[in-house]
């Protein structure tokens, strides 16, 4: 399923089939869990390893925190810096040790973790960051992969990011709001 649209911002992902003949513990092991695949598309490029997979369950955990950063990325200076630059400014201050004392450390958390645009600790994104910073017009979608080395930039309408994180939430409750029985209890 595709929430959103590859040509700006889009949410990819799909849950993975309940095997035949699976135990009813299986079973709800799976809709606690829900095991399936998921990605970003940023004009139409893709974002995280959708064929990894992984629990989207951890996602949609995560997820929440990237909408109370809405209004905390707002940065009209970051927004007049080149893509690259305006990436490892938030880049540096969030996850570069300077040997800054620890009141720097958690100012730094508290004015640029606003703009962490990926859920963290989901294992299909772990080779990838990104950030979101906005201005008056726009959005811009900022993203490097590990591998490639390279800032990308992809310019959103100002919104349309947490509208599609918003619709993939409200589909994950919708579709799994009564299968979150603990299969460990």
């Amino acid at each position: 399923m595709i929430l959103g649209s590859k040509d700006s911002f889009a949410i990819e992902f799909e849950v993975d089939p309940i095997p035949q003949g699976a135990s009813e513990e299986h079973i709800k092991y799976m809709r606690y869990f829900i095991p399936g695949r998921m990605c970003f598309w940023v004009n139409h490029q893709q974002i995280g390893d959708y064929d990894l997979g992984g629990s989207l369950s951890v996602a949609a955990a995560d997820l929440p925190t990237l909408l109370e950063k809405t209004g905390r990325r707002y940065a009209p200076a970051l927004n007049e810096e080149s893509a690259e630059k305006a990436f490892h400014t938030i880049n540096d201050a969030l996850y570069i040790d300077k040997g800054q004392p620890d009141e720097q450390v958690r100012q730094d958390w508290k004015t640029y973790s606003g703009f962490i645009a990926i859920p963290m600790g989901f294992d299909v994104f772990d080779e990838w960051k990104a950030f979101l910073v906005e201005g008056d017009q726009k959005a811009r979608y900022l993203w490097l992969n590990y591998d490639e080395g390279v800032v990308h930039e992809a310019i959103l309408a100002i919104g349309e990011f947490e509208a599609c994180i918003q619709e993939f939430l409200d589909w994950f409750d919708e579709y799994f709001h009564d299968s979150k029985d603990d299969p460990t209890t």
